[in-house]
């Protein structure tokens, strides 16, 4: 679908996780995403739908007409977890970094009301031809995606079924549904991360009840579209190394018969709950400048003793 002629039209998965575009230009997208769960329950999988779309519209507004954008590859990196999510939004600017003949790379950065910036990410495009007769079937019409009343977990948000979790692995089935589907007719790379991003989040789940896992940074490859099919697709997780504090774990999309979606790799870090909380707590507590709110003396004097020189004699 050309995205010249509606520049600012949602498809269903957009509609879906709440994302909507309020400026698109070939410099820089503007997109607000409103349906967001509570502080303590977001991830980077909230914010994969706003990462594929804030960076990828500029671009395909930019190309060469006939010509279609497939992502190939996504990198997300969080800057910092939101601590008091106000209004439960997060906006999203997209400006595209390069255009080239074959490829484009989009640049993303996701802030919230409060404390800022949450998420930068970059995505690679490829930039083809579509060889005539494989054009992709339209969407869906919005009519037929609903957005539901409240935010849930992406588990039954996506209708993920679970049915496996440990501390090494995990196994989610998927029935890709219409209201999953992206502009060309298939899921939308940014529900994959949030897929991946349950998967992993789930291998992880049995840890110490004092204990809790942190997604940093997210890599996903798009090896080919997951198609709007009744079978079930399976996203799968796997421990690749686990440590006191940082763990790294691989995941894949596939289906029944093995062929592979997507693969990715995720970056964790470890907190504890009782001091993740109070640190949530006291930052709530800080200005914005990172002074702490009770030093109610500014003067640069006091915070370090004056230099004495003690040595009489001799040298220094």
């Amino acid at each position: 679908m050309d995205l010249r002629a509606a520049p600012l039209l949602q498809c269903p998965a957009e509609k879906l996780m709440g994302v909507k575009p309020l400026e698109a230009s070939p410099s820089q997208t503007l997109c607000v995403q409103t349906f967001l769960p509570r502080a303590e329950a977001w991830s980077l999988g909230w914010a994969g739908v706003l990462v594929d779309s804030g960076s990828g519209r500029s671009i395909a507004l930019d190309v060469p007409a006939g010509t279609a954008c497939l992502s190939t590859s996504m990198h997300i990196e969080l800057v910092r977890p939101p601590i008091d999510v106000i209004d439960r939004s997060q906006v999203g600017v997209g400006r595209p970094l390069h255009i080239g003949q074959g490829w484009a790379l989009g640049d993303i950065v996701i802030e919230s009301t409060y404390p800022g910036t949450l998420v930068r990410a970059t995505t690679r495009y490829l930039v083809i031809e579509p060889e005539p007769g494989t054009e992709p079937s339209p969407p869906p019409t919005l009519k037929d995606v609903s957005t539901p009343d409240h935010a849930a977990d992406l588990l039954s948000m996506l209708a993920l079924q679970l049915e496996l979790a440990g501390e090494d692995s995990s196994r989610l089935s998927y029935s890709p549904q219409h209201r999953h589907a992206n502009f060309r007719g298939s899921v939308h790379g940014g529900l994959q991360v949030a897929m991946v991003d349950a998967a992993i989040m789930a291998a992880t789940s049995r840890t110490p009840h004092d204990l809790t896992w942190s997604l940093l940074v997210l890599d996903l490859s798009f090896h080919c579209p997951v198609p709007l099919i009744s079978e079930p697709v399976f996203v799968e997780a796997e421990t690749v190394h686990m440590g006191r504090h940082t763990a790294v774990l691989a995941a894949r999309i596939r289906d029944r018969a093995g062929k592979v979606f997507t693969t990715a790799r995720g970056h964790l870090g470890r907190v504890c709950k009782e001091n993740g909380q109070q640190d949530r707590a006291e930052l709530k507590r800080l200005p914005l400048s990172g002074v702490r709110a009770s030093n109610t003396n500014p003067d640069p004097r006091r915070r370090m003793p004056p230099y004495r020189r003690t040595c009489t004699t001799g040298t220094d």
